[in-house]
């Protein structure tokens, strides 16, 4: 009875994730660091990243650009107008909000004398009060009016007026015009826009809407304003990008895979019954491993969904054996008496692959955790499904075997022979044909080789960062301290440091530059009164030069010396504040925490010695830190093969005695060792995808011994090899055409190691069935 229901369970299972597929129901990660673990001990640094990744996942920013002001701002209008029409996105921004400057200004305006730029404050401290008067002369002369105007009888030196030109947001190059931000540079000019997804960027039906409201702006844009570019980049452009590549090679891969595996099984078999039936064990599998994964996980990564589409050169292997044992019985087939027989090698054959699997799923990765239970759920349920549900569909003789299978039993006996005849000097000439190769060997391990990025949407963030000095947010500074003004603290004398070493590297953004610290405030309150209003009456005389009333310099000194310090909250009170929001971590279980984000290209050196100097500082440096965490991992997962390796010898030996299941392993290890070789040969340094590739490897290669060892060099045992080798080759072989650089590794690290582990296969075999 059980026997019997499991095909209908299965194909229960297999349907029901056909229709969520079709109906877009199966969760896609698209990103590929949400497959790595986290990278940060302090629980404050992850925090730190997570709030980071929140204030910015959603966000999508635009630019209209053409070569004259009034033909961007028309694009920039329609562009707008046509985004906010669309329910796929919201807070579409093209306007400053009216007053937002004004609030701004007032904010600032009662703490003027505590607040200077750091040119200022440096020619303060240097003595160089002559430059105040220069400012002084420069304001009542520039022609330009600034965005924020400083009423100058309140800033006659112009101090506020720099520390407000100082500020990271006016720092960008875009300056306000009738309301919109505008930039011009090399001869073009470019409106900025900003909007938020509706929804989460990793759903497939957000990243569909988005993409169609930013094809339909870009028509309306081109209909109202033609000659009007516009540059796009989001977390959610990338995705979609990402999303679609993982569905065009999935179908690509996959259906090629299972064209070629039907063609051979056609060609080989003569017969619809052993392609459907093998389709339909790989479809089990497939199924299996997408409901585990999204039982547990509860989503599907594209870099799992596109390399288990390898899984169908695996799980066929199965179906193959038996078919292959069925086409050659001839008249006498009896499907219970094969099955029984063949049951030993597939369950080893099982065994193996599930050890090697079990040293990825032990691993602290969630992405190998993740390709490990695919693989282990879904071969468990194609074994299942080879030996319930062929027995019972696959029961009558087929008599067509002989006559066509004996050219391919008898097509690889010379080479058998040799091998069995000079495996010691085969193997010697192997071994030292790979050691030039394999001490040439290197690792690279960073983690941008994961994935190629659209270089269309890279073009289009790059204009984009390059005007506006958006940070990338990959690398940036924990700051902790006690309490806040501490913090700010901290936060200058880190700001302070990356200024002096170079400023031409880049710029940052803290809480700092917008709310010095207190100790800074009164430090240049102290600067100021000494310079303007000290014994000498300096400013007072060059204000009377330039023609400012005395009442001026009088109320200027009340209101120096009355002043109070501008404070955090006084700051995030303010509207235009809540886009720095999320640098400010607020309380932590040791007191206080901010980051400070970079924007431009800062040398890892310069980085890291600002934060060794200083108390409190951190850097949080994620590609480096996934990068030195996958080398960790590249190294676990070499120990974890060896140990693959060392279990499967233990195991076989109980069945085929020490020497026995040497012979059995060796396909497999030479199958590791020659790609090994073959990568050090041509220079490609490894990645610890190429050691996930070797894993798989090992498995396959470890299939071909078993069942060779148990069927014998030739007849059934060789025709099952020869056919698993070919649809593993149909189904690995073509990953390595992907564009995603990690997938491609895999893929042809993969591809090397089934046809050395095919061609060693006959090592296997037991010497009196040479």
């Amino acid at each position: 009875m059980l026997r019997r229901l499991f095909p209908l369970l299965a194909a229960t299972l297999v349907g029901g994730i056909i229709a969520l597929a079709a109906l877009g129901k199966v969760p896609i990660e698209t990103d590929l660091l949400a497959m790595l673990p986290s990278t940060e001990r302090d629980p404050v640094a992850e925090q730190a990243m997570a709030q980071l990744a929140r204030a910015h996942e959603r966000r999508i920013v635009l630019l209209a650009a053409a070569d004259d002001n009034a033909r961007t701002r028309a694009g920039a209008i329609a562009l707008a107008a046509a985004l906010r029409r669309s329910d796929a996105l919201k807070g579409v921004t093209l306007e400053v909000p009216a007053g937002a400057l004004d609030a701004v200004l007032a904010t600032y305006l009662p703490h003027r004398f505590g607040l200077l730029s750091a040119a200022t404050r440096s020619a303060l401290i240097a003595q160089g009060r002559e430059r105040l008067q220069q400012d002084a002369y420069r304001a009542l002369t520039s022609p330009i009016p600034a965005p924020m105007a400083v009423p100058r009888e309140a800033d006659p030196f112009g101090t506020l007026a720099g520390f407000l030109a100082d500020l990271p947001f006016a720092g960008s190059g875009f300056m306000p015009e009738d309301g919109i931000l505008m930039a011009r540079q090399d001869g073009r000019s470019y409106a900025l826009l900003s909007a938020e997804t509706a929804g989460s960027p990793h759903a497939a039906s957000t990243q569909q809407a988005v993409l169609a409201a930013l094809a339909q702006a870009r028509a309306a844009v081109a209909a109202e304003a033609p000659g009007v570019d516009v540059d796009a980049t989001g977390l959610v452009l990338y995705a979609a990008a990402a999303q679609d590549t993982a569905r065009h090679e999935m179908s690509l891969i996959g259906g090629l895979s299972l064209l070629g595996i039907a063609a051979l099984l056609l060609t080989v078999f003569r017969s619809l019954r052993p392609v459907l039936l093998g389709v339909a064990c790989i479809a089990v599998g497939v199924a299996t491993g997408i409901g585990a994964v999204l039982a547990i996980d509860g989503r599907l990564h594209l870099l799992t969904l596109v390399c288990g589409t390898s899984l169908l050169g695996i799980a066929v292997d199965y179906p193959l054996h038996y078919f292959a044992k069925r086409r050659l019985a001839g008249a006498g087939w009896q499907p219970a008496a094969a099955m029984a027989a063949m049951r030993p090698a597939l369950t080893q054959g099982l065994l193996t692959s599930l050890i090697g699997y079990t040293a990825l799923l032990v691993m602290p990765f969630p992405g190998l955790r993740q390709i490990a239970l695919f693989s282990m759920v879904g071969l468990a349920a194609a074994y299942a499904a080879t030996v319930v549900m062929l027995p019972l569909f696959a029961q009558q003789p087929d008599g067509r075997a002989a006559p066509r299978l004996g050219v391919l039993r008898q097509a690889g006996i010379p080479w058998r022979r040799l091998l069995h005849r000079r495996s010691g000097w085969l193997i010697a000439i192997a071994v030292v044909a790979s050691l030039p190769g394999l001490a040439r060997l290197h690792h690279d391990d960073d983690v941008r080789l994961l994935s190629a990025p659209d270089a269309e949407l890279a073009r289009q963030e790059a204009r984009i960062r390059q005007l506006t000095q958006i940070g990338q947010g990959s690398r940036l500074f924990l700051v902790q301290a006690p309490e806040p003004e501490q913090l700010l603290q901290r936060e200058e004398a880190l700001t302070d440091a990356l200024r002096a070493d170079n400023p031409q590297h880049g710029g940052f953004v803290a809480v700092s530059a917008f709310v010095p610290s207190e100790q800074r405030q009164a430090d240049n309150r102290r600067l100021l009164d000494t310079a303007l209003f000290g014994a000498d009456r300096w400013g007072e005389a060059v204000l009377d030069e330039i023609g400012y009333r005395p009442a001026v310099a009088r109320a200027l000194v009340r209101s120096l010396r009355a002043e109070r310090a501008l404070t955090p909250d006084d700051w995030f009170r303010q509207p235009v504040a809540q886009a720095y929001r999320h640098l400010w971590l607020g309380p932590t279980a040791s007191g206080v925490a901010s980051v400070v984000t970079l924007t431009g290209q800062w040398p890892a050196e310069v980085l890291s010695a600002a934060a060794d100097a200083l108390p409190g500082v951190t850097l949080l440096d994620k590609p480096a830190a996934v990068s030195a965490l996958m080398g960790q991992y590249r190294q676990g997962m070499a120990g974890a093969l060896a140990c693959a390796v060392a279990v499967s010898l233990v195991l076989l030996s109980r069945r085929h005695g020490w020497r026995g299941a040497a012979a059995t392993l060796a396909p497999c290890v030479l199958a590791v060792s020659l790609p090994l070789a073959v990568l050090g040969y041509l220079g490609t340094p490894l990645t610890l995808f190429h050691w996930l590739a070797l894993m798989l490897v090992f498995g396959i290669g470890a299939d071909y011994g078993i069942f060779t060892r148990e069927g014998g060099a030739h007849g059934e045992a060789a025709l099952g090899v020869l056919l698993a080798a070919i649809t593993t080759v149909l189904g690995f072989g073509l990953l390595a055409f992907s564009t995603t650089p990690a997938i491609a590794s895999f893929g042809l690290t993969l591809f090397m190691g089934v046809i050395t582990a095919f061609l060693a296969s006959p090592l296997a075999a037991r010497r009196e069935t040479a």
